[in-house]
């Protein structure tokens, strides 16, 4: 794959986003604290967004590592070997495919204009509050996957925020299903697969939704666990 283009493209895009959005040049807009917390995000900060806390986050090494560790162990995809050089190739496939799904979520909400946060801070202004209990947070974490939000104007009340359907996770998940067509072996490339590919990584995203949701019960429990199997206070 020829990278050079592409990379000089968005590193002018990104360069127009600070000259353009930014007023205070040497504000460390792109810090994590910053794109919580910004009402309305520039386009240097979607940038940023997108490379930081989508194609390039630790969660995405993770999910390419232990997907490449769970498919050599089951002998799947027989082609792609075995030992470092099997391991290489996954990880390497499982990466790019995360990074094409990120890659076409952030197209897509440009093109129609969704914040790509999960929930952006001037949510804090609807009346209604963050839902509490099991099943009424676990429908909200499902629900995140089909509406997205737009902040017009200020955004400083309720009537200023935007509900938008999700086009955004649904480009990112045709993006993923398609974009191994380019190294999957002739045996796997066919348009029903990759329909497949796309519902499997449209899937993933309910998966990741209702993990953000109740990640601090499971970093408690975890820190529980570690403590009684070690000992660790």
């Amino acid at each position: 794959m020829h990278l050079k283009w592409p990379i000089i493209f968005f590193a002018a895009l990104n360069a127009f986003g600070q000259e353009a959005e930014d007023p205070f040049p040497r504000r460390p807009v792109c810090a994590s604290l910053f794109l919580k917390s910004e009402y309305q995000l520039s386009l240097k900060q979607k940038n940023c967004d997108w490379l930081q806390n989508r194609v390039f986050s630790s969660t995405a090494f993770a999910g390419a590592a232990g997907a490449a560790v769970y498919s050599q162990i089951l002998e799947r995809a027989r082609d792609r070997g075995k030992g470092t050089a099997g391991f290489t190739t996954r990880f390497s496939e499982n990466f790019a495919q995360s990074a094409f799904k990120s890659t076409g979520a952030y197209f897509g909400g440009m093109i129609f204009r969704e914040d790509p946060r999960r929930d952006p801070p001037y949510l804090s202004t609807r009346s209604a509050p963050h839902p509490r209990g099991f099943w009424k947070r676990t429908a909200y974490a499902v629900r995140t996957n089909f509406i997205s939000y737009r902040c017009v104007d200020a955004c400083l009340s309720e009537s200023d925020i935007r509900k938008v359907p999700a086009i955004s996770r649904l480009a990112g998940s045709f993006a993923s299903g398609f974009s191994s067509e380019m190294w999957a072996p002739d045996r796997l490339n066919s348009p029903g697969r990759a329909l497949r590919r796309s519902a499997s990584a449209y899937g993933s995203t309910f998966a990741d939704s209702l993990f953000v949701e109740f990640k601090p019960e499971l970093s408690a429990a975890a820190g529980k666990a570690i403590t009684a199997i070690f000992g660790v206070r």
